[in-house]
């Protein structure tokens, strides 16, 4: 035989008193114990004995098997506190239980502390900020809050309002994004944390600082650009915040720095770049809080070549070219401006002898000479240029010169003749001692009047021969003397007494004098002769009882000197005569 025992509900409780902070949701908890009969029925009252189910919105109630959870929402210290109520109803009875309610203030949430606040955005339109709280507490989220500062154009007693930014952020956070921000404006954010019923002290003001610049790089739009094109260098970096300024340096070949103007521009442009742009270039970014310099990018601007100039380790430089000594050596070094470098080659007389730009000829000779041509090439631009040369080889004439002196105008003068034939160029000839200052010199052969009565009996002339292709002058000289005594003159008849040979004679000296007779009258009579001269006439009484007059001339006299035959009726007489 089984009895049952039967009796009220019997209730239990995970807690009998629950504590929640104000703002917070508060959970409590009835359950039923195994009764019998079973119960019928649990509600929940809250402290003034009201059926929660009439107020929907403050509590929710929950039913699992033989549980019942009452969620209080908005807890508030004065309202909510108190004993709540769990009845359950069966056969037997009801039973009562109450579940105590404490709600507590919520704690004074913890401080907040701005740690960075940075325009994210070169633009100044985002920022980003991060912070910590102390002390560690209890609280809900955090809230931001910007003021928009006034400009330098307007008034400044008015103090702008404080917006909210950003509101119900989560306890665990501590960074933040704010977008969309005026560029133009200046801001200042500060961050409040707060609990459901409690606001914490804002934090410090900040003011959003600027990004510092990152290392920048430069972009080429071409890094070999042709003369005369248009080309740009942007100056690129990753990060940094407005407003930035761009400096450009530029190294030049030789190692020159030197800075080009100031741009608010990352990108410069060229319209026409020329050679004198070809260097290293890098950029100094910089803005209110850093500057960084770029690595250097090389811009090679292609051109030429231009007109070749040819240098030459040679004898002289002559109107046309360059000159070399037979024998000697000769090289020429041909530069034209280029880039890239030129590529030379070499022509002589307009043919092709030799490829690169140095050509040397170690032992020169006389074929040698002619026309030697430069052609450089830019084998980029397909472009090329040419420069022209003469080389004149030197080469001295044979032995050494030569001298003689003659008669001149009419044996009254001196002509000193020296030659000194071949060689190239012709050799230069000079005449010493000078007279008068005059200038006794010429090349190849050279002849020198020189005032026959001035010179002195006996005088001596040299002609110093000089020439390029020699180290040392070679000479040759000349004496010019009076014949000794006087001019003689005789006769002598030939056979038969038929002709008559009159005789004048002056013999030696140099040059040699010049005799001709003449009758008393001063008719000349036969030729001029050097050193002697004869005359023939014919015997008879046509000559008889005249006079026949010798005249002797030689440049070193001023008046020529005489001797006279004077011819009897029946016999020769030979009366001498001299004059001076």
């Amino acid at each position: 035989m089984c009895i049952s025992l039967s009796e009220p509900p019997v209730l239990i409780t995970e807690s009998s008193v629950v504590s929640v902070f104000d703002g917070n949701e508060a959970q409590l908890t009835c359950g039923l114990s195994k009764t019998y009969p079973p119960a019928t029925e649990i509600t929940w009252y809250n402290k003034i004995r009201q059926n929660v189910g009439d107020a929907s919105k403050k509590y929710i109630v929950q039913r699992a098997a033989a549980w019942s959870n009452l969620t209080v929402r908005d807890t508030d210290i004065i309202a909510d506190s108190g004993n709540y109520w769990c009845i359950a109803t069966n056969a037997v009875g009801r039973t009562e239980m109450p579940v105590l309610l404490l709600v507590i203030r919520s704690p004074m949430p913890p401080n907040v502390t701005i740690s960075k606040i940075i325009y994210s955005s070169r633009q100044r339109t985002d920022i980003n900020m991060e912070w910590t709280i102390w002390p560690d507490s209890v609280f809900t989220g955090f809230i931001i809050e910007s003021q928009k500062l006034p400009g330098p154009l307007e008034r400044s007693d008015i103090v702008p309002p404080w917006q909210k930014v950003a509101v119900d952020l989560g306890p665990s956070t501590r960074s933040y994004q704010i977008n969309n921000l005026d560029p133009a404006g200046t801001y200042a954010f500060r961050v409040t944390a707060v609990n459901r019923r409690t606001t914490g002290n804002p934090s410090d003001i900040k003011n959003p600082v600027a990004l510092p610049v990152s290392k920048p790089y430069v972009v080429l739009s071409d890094p070999s650009p042709v003369e005369g094109t248009s080309v740009w260098m942007l100056c690129n970096l990753d990060t940094g915040t407005d407003p930035i300024t761009f400096t450009w340096e530029q190294e030049s070949r030789s190692g020159l720095i030197s800075t080009l103007d100031e741009f608010s521009s990352s990108m410069i442009n060229i319209n026409s770049v020329t050679r004198n742009q070809t260097g290293w270039y890098r950029c100094l970014a910089r803005n209110e809080v850093s500057q960084q310099r770029s690595d250097r990018i090389w811009l090679g601007v292609i051109f030429g070549p231009e007109q070749p100039q040819i240098d030459a380790t040679a004898y002289s430089v002559t109107d046309e070219g360059y000159s070399a000594l037979e024998k000697g050596s000769v090289s020429f070094t041909c530069k034209a401006s280029s880039n890239p470098p030129s590529q030379y080659v070499w022509f002589y007389n307009y043919t092709e002898i030799y490829s690169g730009p140095q050509l040397s000829i170690r032992k020169v000779l006389r074929t040698n000479a002619g026309y030697y041509a430069c052609l450089a090439q830019n084998t980029y631009l397909n472009t090329r240029s040419k420069k022209t040369i003469t080389l004149s080889v030197y080469y001295p004439p044979d032995g050494a010169p030569t001298c003689s002196i003659s008669p001149a105008n009419n044996y009254t003068d001196l002509a000193l003749y020296c030659s000194w034939k071949g060689g190239f160029p012709a050799a230069t000839l000079k005449w010493s001692p000078n007279v008068n200052g005059e200038i006794r010199e010429g090349t190849g052969n050279v002849t020198v009047i020189q005032r026959g009565p001035d010179t002195v009996n006996n005088s001596v002339f040299s002609c110093l021969g000089s020439h390029a292709a020699l180290n040392t002058p070679q000479s040759c000289s000349t004496k010019t003397w009076l014949p000794y005594g006087e001019p003689k003159c005789s006769v002598y008849v030939t056979r038969n007494n038929e002709y008559l040979m009159l005789s004048c004679s002056w013999e030696g000296g140099f040059p040699l004098a010049l005799l001709w007779w003449a009758s008393g009258s001063e008719d000349m009579q036969g030729t001029s002769e050097e050193n002697s001269n004869i005359l023939i006439l014919r015997s008879g009484a046509t000559n008889s009882g005249k006079a026949f007059v010798c005249h002797a001339k030689h440049p070193l006299i001023k008046e020529s000197k005489q001797c006279v035959l004077k011819l009897g009726k029946n016999c020769l007489i030979n009366v001498l005569f001299h004059h001076f």
